[in-house]
């Protein structure tokens, strides 16, 4: 429960067990959580006959995510100042951290099986969700995005993928 995100009201995503339709979102700031994540991921790839792992929701909820205690008070070991939505500061820390998840889990699955592939779907507008799908396929964290485009538009769709073929590193999307 302590790795569970709070808002900026300071309620915590735990709160949220057992309410229909409502998912908990965890910390990736946390360094017990991203561990254990990056454990799972690990135990994966070493006891089962898997090609790839998947990443789904790894990502911020909204910018109104994450004010637990460990998460403001590095802010302000590092920026003096409480965080707030909006902070160009703030949302770099929250970047990062969703960063620091996947690289961490990225480079634990190849360490144990180097040609597995590690994927991840993501948001295409990710500037409230934290996410840097195209920095993560460029840098080679993943080796394919799939973006959640939904609409019914099939032109619409095409345009949209298109647009980030451009930063894709050469990796698939």
């Amino acid at each position: 429960p302590e790795w569970a995100m709070v808002n900026a009201a300071g309620v915590s995503d735990i709160t949220k067990v057992g309410v229909a339709g409502t998912d908990i979102f965890y910390d990736p700031h946390q360094p017990g959580f991203r561990q254990y994540l990056i454990d799972v991921a690990t135990e994966i790839v070493t006891n089962y006959d898997v090609d790839g792992v998947r990443l789904d929701y790894v990502r911020y909820p909204g910018s109104n995510y994450c004010y637990c205690n460990l998460h403001k008070a590095d802010f302000q070991a590092a920026y003096g100042r409480l965080p707030v939505t909006g902070d160009p500061d703030w949302d770099t820390m929250r970047f990062n951290d969703v960063t620091s998840l996947v690289s961490g889990i990225s480079s634990a699955v190849r360490a144990v099986k180097p040609l597995c592939k590690v994927t991840a779907a993501t948001w295409r507008t990710n500037r409230t969700m934290y996410q840097s799908p195209t920095a993560w396929l460029e840098n080679g964290l993943l080796d394919a995005i799939c973006p959640m485009q939904y609409t019914s538009d099939l032109l619409v769709f095409e345009d949209r993928v298109r647009d980030l073929d451009p930063f894709s590193g050469g990796r698939q999307i």
